[in-house]
């Protein structure tokens, strides 16, 4: 698709757009010293950043999800993951409750409402050029301790990808939005220009405010 130089200028000045931004990554026993799983859930839920948690099957507060990120990090065989961490930016679009909603739909999508997964979000004032969540995710089921996830296969990082796409979407659709997130890239997009960063829309009006060079 080819767009006009004047629409390619609205969105790098800060135009209404939904950006996608999602970060996979791992803890495992192989991978990172004893004890960084639930490290990670302290540092995610902090309370001076974290507004809100959301959860299924695992405890919501930080103290409990230490203890509990500990137990299952004890149980896990050697040279395993511990737990997949993911960190996506929220739809600026959307308000707090409705990327509330967004992430929960995402994380029982992803889990296929039996394996374990929190998200920590950060919208508040120490996150607001960046409002985003930190989402863990324990791919074993609870109660049967079997993997559900499967993200130790080739090709986990692109389902992460295209479930929050999709999530992400439908959730703009819902909120009457016409802006879409694409996971593809700038170029597949057939858009030349750097990424954009994403900001609140009041750093947004900040920046319009420059003079274009």
């Amino acid at each position: 698709m080819k767009h006009s130089q004047a629409y390619l200028d609205d969105i790098f000045w800060g135009a209404a757009v939904a950006i996608f931004s999602l970060n996979h990554s791992l803890i495992g026993h192989g991978t990172h010293p004893s004890g960084a799983p639930s490290l990670y859930a302290r540092y995610a839920t902090g309370q001076n950043r974290c507004t809100e948690i959301i959860n299924e099957r695992m405890p919501d507060d930080w103290p409990g999800m230490m203890k509990w990120l500990d137990h299952q990090e004890q149980e896990g065989r050697k040279n395993t993951r511990v737990i997949d961490k993911v960190v996506v930016a929220l739809p600026l679009e959307l308000t707090h409750e409705q990327n509330l909603s967004l992430l929960l739909n995402f994380c029982e999508r992803m889990t296929e409402r039996r394996a374990s997964c929190a998200a920590a979000v950060h919208d508040g004032p120490k996150g607001f050029d960046y409002p985003h969540a930190n989402i863990i995710f324990r791919d074993r089921g609870p109660e049967t301790s079997k993997r559900v996830m499967l993200t130790t296969e080739r090709g986990s990082t692109e389902q992460f990808r295209e479930g929050w796409e999709q999530e992400a979407n439908i959730s703009l659709e819902k909120a009457g939005h016409e802006v879409r997130i694409d996971r593809r890239s700038l170029a597949d997009q057939g858009i030349d220009r750097e990424p954009q960063l994403h900001v609140a829309p009041a750093s947004e009006a900040r920046v319009r405010k420059e003079p274009r060079i």
